[in-house]
């Protein structure tokens, strides 16, 4: 039995974390897209609420993916 995980996992493990500390970035502050000097929602607050759906979103999925993942590795005895 060897302790290796494959890639696979540890890119999805990877891309969950990224996508969790995108995701409390963007909930701490709504409007970080405004400091770059543009505007495209005109101060709703919409685009912003979108990307932190839309990153929360990918956390799970990557999440998700990395459990099943994990989960087949170890029931093959890779890991």
């Amino acid at each position: 039995m060897t302790n290796r995980l494959p890639a696979r996992f540890w890119v999805q493990a990877v891309g969950a974390v990224l996508f969790a500390v995108a995701l409390v970035a963007a909930i701490v502050d709504p409007e970080w897209i405004e400091a770059f000097g543009i505007d495209p929602d005109h101060g709703s607050g919409a685009l912003e609420w979108g990307l932190a759906i839309a990153l929360g979103a990918l956390c799970v999925a990557f999440s998700l993916a990395g459990a099943r993942t994990w989960r087949r590795a170890r029931a093959a005895g890779t890991s």
